[in-house]
């Protein structure tokens, strides 16, 4: 299992959000694990994961907590 982006990483397709998933993990279970963290996010489907909006809402803590996360999940 790994967590994967969803959203375009293209540079000439830059994006508001981030949108990712954890193979194997429902979006829901995931935004669970994320906000037991105080990490909030929204689901979207089992296919894309979760968005987050670490470019306005997150210090770079939440980012290493989003990733502590998807490494202990994955």
């Amino acid at each position: 299992m790994a967590a994967r982006p969803v959203t375009s990483t293209h540079a000439a397709r830059p994006t508001r959000g981030s949108t990712f998933k954890v193979e194997g993990v429902t979006a829901r279970d995931l935004q669970t694990a994320l906000w037991t963290r105080r990490v909030r996010v929204r689901p979207q489907n089992d296919v894309r994961g979760v968005r987050l909006s670490a470019h306005i809402y997150m210090s770079p803590a939440d980012v290493d907590t989003v990733l502590d996360v998807a490494s202990r999940l994955a």
